[in-house]
């Protein structure tokens, strides 16, 4: 398999990964097949699929960290309501 389709499989099998449980999924199957991958080419993956619309991502700060970004990743289609059950879609609005 390859990173992209890893990625691909890893998130769609899920209700929702937190990005670093993904880093760990992702190493794990990769290692398992002896394949290799760099930082570089799975932050170049990732930020592909979600511009391509295969992947959601939301980022989020939480109050006690400002100065970091979280993510956490949802199969494409899914529906997001934030708080208020005002759905949210991939366009922000």
């Amino acid at each position: 398999m390859t990173l992209r389709e890893v990625i691909l499989n890893e998130v769609n099998h899920r209700p929702g990964i937190k990005s670093i449980d993904l880093v760990v999924a992702v190493m794990r199957v990769m290692s398992d097949n002896d394949d290799q991958f760099s930082h570089r080419d799975y932050t170049r993956t990732t930020e592909s699929l979600v511009q391509e619309g295969e992947l959601i991502e939301i980022e989020y700060t939480l109050p006690n960290m400002m100065y970091r970004i979280k993510s956490i990743y949802f199969p494409k289609d899914t529906k997001v309501a934030l708080g208020n059950g005002i759905p949210f879609d991939a366009e922000g609005k």
